[in-house]
């Protein structure tokens, strides 16, 4: 039988190369060949001690993944529109599809959704991995030919972008934003942000967050701040001449999905003892 090569947390801190079998598809499953898999920032809450997640025997990882179906059942196929030698991105999701939130599609809500589970390694479920199993409740997306495999797979931390920036923050032309940690889900904020027309977006980070504030400013942040060398506050009233930030006083939902670290804190407008009256921030330092 064919066999897949794929890295496998074994214990805390502890990541093996191991070979295992391919699963035998049927009709309501896929099969595909990973091309690009993504380094979450959640990676490194699965190999240290000290997190919920942190549970010690052997697991699979990474959910930011692109590849080609290379086997798809009939149903499979049939309920996804997809054909063998696609290129399709996925979301970390594996959603009931029966209740409240499913129905309504909204499956990153629903109470079931299986994200991390993946204490078998045999299952495939990571895409660390040359293959990956596709069940029957993956959400998937076929990707244009026009965008690469690399670029498809950072469909979730750009989606995540769109969705706290734009959406959930409301940034949008002639909107100053400031974006709190310059880490991958920062940096979709960023990038997100000015796409969507906002005239100024600040960056902030620590002294160690160096090297991503510098890739802030390359993905379009007009401003970074080191927030342990400046005043968090002066700096941002310097730089938008005393106005602050601009957002909508908005109250997330993402306080009903399961996963805490979903949450998006939009901080209210701060009163005038802090000098920030307009200010409003996307805290993302706690997701990154």
């Amino acid at each position: 039988m064919a066999s897949t090569l794929a890295a496998i947390k074994t214990d805390i801190r502890q990541v093996q190369v191991r070979e295992f079998e391919l699963p035998e598809i049927d009709d309501n499953g896929a099969l595909m060949r990973v091309e690009a898999a993504g380094m979450c920032g959640a990676f490194a809450y699965v190999t240290r001690e000290g997190t919920g997640r942190s549970a010690p025997g052997p697991g699979m990882n990474a959910h930011e993944n692109a590849g080609v179906l290379v086997k798809v059942g009939k149903a499979f196929q049939a309920r996804h529109g997809v054909e063998e030698g696609e290129l399709v991105t996925l979301e970390e999701y594996l959603p009931c599809g029966h209740c409240e939130w499913c129905r309504v599609g909204e499956f990153r809500h629903c109470w079931l959704t299986d994200t991390h589970n993946n204490a078998d390694p045999s299952r495939l479920a990571g895409g660390f991995s040359q293959y990956l199993y596709l069940p029957p409740n993956a959400v998937i997306h076929k990707v244009p030919q026009t965008i690469t495999a690399d670029e498809a797979a950072l469909a979730l931390p750009m989606g995540n972008g769109v969705q706290w920036a734009c959406v959930e923050g409301e940034a949008g032309p002639g909107k100053t934003v400031v974006i709190q940690g310059p880490g991958s889900k920062g940096l979709g904020c960023t990038i997100a942000a000015k796409k969507f027309g906002a005239s100024i977006v600040i960056v902030t980070g620590l002294a160690k967050d160096a090297a991503r504030l510098n890739a802030a400013k390359r993905l379009g942040a007009d401003h970074v701040i080191d927030v342990q060398s400046n005043d968090f506050v002066e700096s941002i009233m310097d730089l938008t001449d005393g106005r602050g930030a601009e957002t909508e006083e908005h109250v997330p939902r993402f306080h009903l999905t399961p996963s805490p670290r979903r949450v998006v804190e939009v901080t209210p407008k701060a009163d005038a003892r802090n000098r920030v009256s307009s200010c409003k921030t996307l805290r993302i330092s706690e997701l990154v």
